[in-house]
């Protein structure tokens, strides 16, 4: 009996692993465990525990058996809203914190945020609007001092009004760096850089 508390308990096994190991049933475990007035846990803690435990929820074998169960099968809207409903942020199976990364720019899931993209919002923005106090207009873009999409400390990002000021200024950094290139290229090799610059510029 205090086995199978401390497997519960300490181990965090469920009742089912408990169970094929002393080989009884889940249920057998269930009314020890409740004799013992130890808390049962919940369905969604418990696959939450799996998952952290096991990295998934349902075994491959279950995945199939499940696959083949739905096969063919027509769900109305109103059934499919209702899994999609229960199935949102921290419910879901894929929940991985509420951040997700798209083209190397850090995404927060806020759902009640005006501005939300399917639910999401980059974190670049959420910060700047923290600094400000307000939500940024539609027009006002903002930059990363770096260049590091995911470098979202306040002192890293820098806000335009609009997107042309932004592109302006990318422009003005490109030609920044092809001049710093340019003065490199010389002081390593003046005669080939001079040679190289009036071809440009007669061709």
């Amino acid at each position: 009996m205090e086995k199978i508390i401390k497997m519960y308990t300490k181990e965090l096994k469920s009742t089912c692993e408990i169970g094929r190991l002393i080989n009884r049933s889940a249920g057998f475990v269930w009314s020890i465990l409740k004799k013992n007035n130890i808390r049962i846990r919940s369905i969604s803690k418990a696959r939450l525990l799996r998952k952290q435990k096991l990295g998934y929820l349902n075994s491959p074998l279950t995945r199939r058996k499940l696959k083949k169960f739905r096969k063919g099968k027509i769900l109305s809207k109103k059934t499919k809203q209702k899994i999609g409903i229960a199935n949102l942020g921290e419910k879901n199976g894929q929940w991985k914190g509420g951040k997700k990364i798209h083209k190397g720019y850090i995404l927060i899931y806020a759902p009640n945020h005006p501005a939300n993209i399917n639910n999401y919002i980059s974190e670049h923005q959420l910060v700047m609007e923290k600094y400000l106090g307000r939500y940024l207009l539609l027009s006002e873009t903002i930059h990363h001092i770096d260049g590091n999409r995911s470098n979202n400390d306040i002192t890293n990002l820098h806000l335009f009004f609009n997107q042309s000021k932004h592109m302006i200024y990318h422009k003005f950094l490109e030609r920044c760096v092809k001049t710093v290139l340019f003065w490199q290229k010389i002081s390593l090799n003046p005669e080939a850089a001079l040679e190289d610059f009036f071809n440009k510029k007669n061709g």
